[in-house]
């Protein structure tokens, strides 16, 4: 199940969290206020789409997400990792792709300010693209650099979309490479 002209692709179930079947979630934030109890998300499960309706939904930097249904963390970890998508229906024009498949989910990032917390260097992201198992940002580097930055939950601490930026942590020697 990829974007098509039915649906969108606005996130993605991350790790089980706690006993009790609740899965951390990576949302675009554009789409986070569109979750609410009751409303129908499809998950990529095997390539297949799957309907999931929400139960529970605490909006924070990493939200938590409860799936009707699902009550242990051994049924939750089978959805752990899928990507999840609305339907066109449930979205609003003004959230629709403009440009047809662009199908990225960090593909909003291009031309943001990159700072890495654990250096001085900045950048600005040029290019996302989908390798496989993750998105990668290439960001151009004020020494002139380029570098691809795997865009994963442990290295991205902080999104500013107001000002077109992004805080990162990377592990120390990464951008040594």
């Amino acid at each position: 199940m990829e974007n098509t002209s039915k649906s969108k692709k606005i996130g993605r179930l991350l790790k089980t969290f706690g006993t009790h079947g609740q899965l951390r979630c990576q949302i675009q934030d554009d789409f986070l206020s569109l979750l609410k109890k009751d409303r129908y998300i499809w998950a990529a499960v095997d390539g297949l789409p799957v309907p999931l309706q929400i139960e529970e939904i605490s909006k924070q930097h990493k939200p938590l997400i409860r799936i009707k249904d699902i009550r242990t963390e051994r049924q939750a970890s089978i959805l752990s990792g899928s990507w999840i998508y609305l339907i066109k229906e449930d979205v609003p024009k003004s959230l629709w792709p403009e440009r047809e498949g662009d199908d990225l989910m960090f593909s909003y990032l291009r031309g943001y300010q990159v700072k890495f917390l654990n250096s001085d260097l900045t950048g600005t992201v040029n290019d996302i693209r989908q390798y496989p198992g993750q998105e990668m940002a290439f960001i151009a580097l004020t020494d002139e650099r380029e570098i691809m930055l795997p865009l994963v939950e442990e290295f991205i601490v902080k999104v500013d979309e107001d000002l077109r930026h992004i805080q990162v942590q990377v592990p120390d020697g990464f951008l040594d490479l």
